[in-house]
């Protein structure tokens, strides 16, 4: 569904979309911190997850010296999965 994203920003950490862009949601930094220095993120979706209301529900969002964090419910709640770091 081209009107949901999810993006991880530098400033912002993790923001999501399901309106074509014209309204944006922040994901806590209490949920998924920002990194000390530098930034390198990148944001999955799980390929065999379900898709509900045009919304695929499993996301994947790996943030440098925080960890590997997911959600099942198309990126409104998270959960860390590994502290990996790089």
């Amino acid at each position: 569904n081209p009107a949901h994203q999810i993006f991880c920003s530098p400033s912002g950490g993790v923001v999501r979309t399901t309106d074509y862009w014209a309204t944006w949601t922040f994901v806590s930094t209490a949920t998924i911190p920002l990194p000390t220095s530098g930034f390198r993120a990148s944001v999955e979706f799980d390929p065999s997850s379900p898709v509900v209301g045009g919304i695929k529900q499993g996301v994947y969002v790996f943030v440098e010296g925080s960890g590997l964090y997911r959600s099942t419910d198309g990126g409104v709640t998270w959960a860390k999965v590994t502290d990996a770091t790089t």
